[in-house]
């Protein structure tokens, strides 16, 4: 309980600051490149900051585990899905290019 209440403040300061959105209850899934287990959701907001692969990824609640993506729920829609353990973030700022070939 203290885990959601903490993460969920967490994605209000990510909205309210601008450099990322979030959206709990679903997932992005097939572009998950890299998993890390983690204490609180931010640490996965500063380690994909970091990441110049990292288009958004996904905090698995049950787990304390960030699921890393390259791509996001606008550039794969049919792969946005819901999931009632997961937060899907998104990075605005910093995001890498994907070159499509």
């Amino acid at each position: 309980m203290l885990i959601q209440i903490f993460t969920e403040t967490l994605c209000q300061q990510c909205i309210n600051g601008g450099s990322e959105e979030s959206i709990f209850g679903w997932k992005l899934q097939n572009h998950v490149y890299k998993t890390l287990k983690a204490n609180f959701g931010y640490e996965c907001v500063l380690i994909c900051r970091q990441d110049s692969r990292c288009q958004s990824f996904n905090w698995v609640i049950s787990l304390n585990m960030c699921e890393f993506s390259n791509r996001t729920k606008e550039a794969r829609p049919e792969d946005f899905v819901p999931d009632p353990d997961r937060y899907y973030y998104r990075r605005d700022m910093n995001r890498g290019k994907v070159y499509v070939s």
